[in-house]
């Protein structure tokens, strides 16, 4: 399944919609601004309305019954850090993905030196610790202004991103629960 946002000419807000591979069908699931899906590919994060909620991965209509219980400054800043974790997040990946690739060349070269081999390798894990780090930092922001009962909701859905990538870190994505609660 292929989870992806459409906002045509025709569509007032933007939609969330699902291809499903196997049958060769479209679903909408509803009208989502924004959204990433756990590494366990169980949860997904969506923004809707200037909300946020953590729901099970849909494959039908998305009805959000208990929104992530922010207030409208802790929303602001957590879209913020959210959006800003986007943009970083598609420019690191390209970097390791251009990496991956340079490293399969230089190993695919049987002319190629082992120094430039390790060399190519250390830069590729590297730039996959960088992002760790990187994920690691954008969660530590949220300290600031979550609750600590918000907090745990929302590292142990991000922490299923860091075991994906291969830190070796467990977060419990099952656990998740779908409502943030506490401050207000």
């Amino acid at each position: 399944k292929i989870y992806y946002i459409r906002q045509g000419t025709t569509d007032e807000k933007s939609k969330l919609l699902m291809y499903d591979l196997e049958k060769q069908k479209e679903t909408e699931l509803g009208e989502i601004n924004g959204y990433e899906i756990s590494a366990d590919q169980k949860k997904m994060l969506v923004s809707q309305n200037g909300s946020y909620a953590i729901i099970d991965l849909p494959n039908q209509k998305i009805e959000i019954k208990e929104k992530l219980n922010l207030s409208d400054e802790e929303n602001e800043k957590l879209g913020k850090i959210f959006y800003e974790y986007r943009k970083e997040l598609l420019r690191k990946r390209a970097e390791i993905e251009i990496a991956e690739m340079d490293f399969q060349w230089v190993l695919r070269m049987k002319s190629t030196e082992a120094k430039t081999i390790k060399d190519t390798l250390k830069r590729l894990e590297t730039l996959k610790s960088d992002l760790t780090t990187f994920r690691v930092d954008q969660l530590l922001k949220t300290r600031e202004f979550l609750s600590s009962e918000q907090y745990d909701i929302l590292a142990n859905y991000l922490l299923g991103w860091m075991d994906h990538h291969g830190t070796g870190m467990r977060g419990d994505n099952d656990d998740c629960m779908h409502d943030m609660k506490g401050r207000r």
